[in-house]
């Protein structure tokens, strides 16, 4: 779902709006097989937080999908940094201050390669830029 996101991306606006249905769609299927898993709830998150740029009333279920990714698996460092931008959108600094630092805590990340090489500099970064506010 992710490569096929990626990939309509990249072939121009017109083939993502097209695929975009698509990709909703097999995030559902997968969760009809494991409803708790943690790479398919964030993805969701992801897709309805993309989306409620254009229609606001999703961005509920942004929060829905990221939190419930989030009780899946609390190491999973891409989910505290997804939720953390959602909030950061939506100027609620003090719960994206409070979730980036939760991140940059974490002792045993689901995939520490993530967890070095994005999530950390990125909550970081972040984190600056919303010092103050």
């Amino acid at each position: 779902m992710v490569i096929l996101g990626i990939t309509a991306q990249t072939r121009g606006f017109v083939d993502f709006l097209i695929q975009i249905k698509k990709i909703k769609e097999e995030f559902e299927l997968a969760l009809t097989i494991n409803p708790n898993h943690s790479g398919v709830l964030h993805g969701l998150g992801i897709w309805y937080a993309e989306a409620s740029n254009f229609y606001p009333v999703w961005s509920k279920d942004a929060h829905d999908y990221l939190n419930k990714a989030l009780k899946s698996d609390q190491n999973n460092s891409m989910i505290y940094v997804t939720l953390a931008r959602l909030y950061i959108r939506e100027k609620r600094f003090a719960e994206a201050r409070k979730l980036l630092q939760k991140c940059l805590g974490l002792n045993n990340p689901t995939v520490p390669a993530e967890y070095y090489n994005y999530s950390k500099p990125e909550s970081q970064k972040l984190l600056k830029q919303i010092e103050g506010k």
